[in-house]
């Protein structure tokens, strides 16, 4: 979908929310207390977390209420690197696009495709990135979260943040993204990223409505 038939498709939506709204259908308060994820275990499901540094500047650079980068480790010694993000209306609900973000930082993206993964008897969709630096190459996920719903594309999640914006007078956004840490095959790599998904995502719920 080209960038003009995008735009209209968004204003389109939002005029409709807009009237629903107007005419009372969709009246509702956003009324969910979210877990900090300052607070999110370290412990998941046979995964041990420890908080990784950053350099100061990312902080500022990131522009998010709350994040968090941290390490996990499971019993086989596999190693992932969670970046989760939270935005509001305080400080801006532009979340960070990897599909911008790695670029500026020289990586070049060799494939875009989604992932399908099934959690406890409902269906999740995430976006897989291979991505390409000189000789090194690696695979990342990333997702773009609203409570128990993922969206791979940035598009889906921000007809969210309007629709909760107009419908609940209440803008957020959230972002996740997994990467091994350690060098293993591409496919070796995703299977990891794809085995903690599994953990993180139910966990995730209660931090990022």
């Amino acid at each position: 979908m080209d960038s003009k038939k995008t735009g209209w498709l968004i204003i389109v939506i939002l005029l409709a929310v807009i009237g629903l709204t107007k005419s009372g259908v969709l009246i509702s308060k956003d009324d969910f207390v979210r877990k900090q994820l300052s607070e999110l275990p370290y412990e998941l499901d046979g995964w041990r977390g420890e908080d990784m540094k950053y350099p100061d500047w990312l902080k500022e650079s990131l522009k998010a209420e709350e994040f968090i980068i941290r390490g996990y480790e499971n019993a086989g010694g596999q190693k992932v690197k969670l970046y989760a993000g939270f935005f509001s209306s305080r400080k801006g609900t532009s979340t960070h696009n990897p599909d911008v973000c790695y670029p500026a930082q020289g990586w070049k993206i060799e494939e875009k495709a989604a992932v399908n993964l099934k959690i406890e008897g409902r269906n999740y969709r995430l976006a897989k990135r291979v991505l390409t630096k000189g000789l090194n190459k690696k695979v990342i996920i990333f997702w773009y979260q609203a409570g128990n719903k993922t969206y791979a594309h940035k598009l889906l999640h921000q007809l969210v943040v309007i629709k909760d914006a107009v419908i609940k007078n209440s803008m957020k956004a959230s972002i996740v993204r997994i990467s091994v840490t350690q060098d293993r095959s591409l496919e070796e790599a995703l299977e990891i990223e794809k085995e903690f998904s599994r953990v993180i995502i139910p966990v995730l719920v209660d931090y990022l409505p």
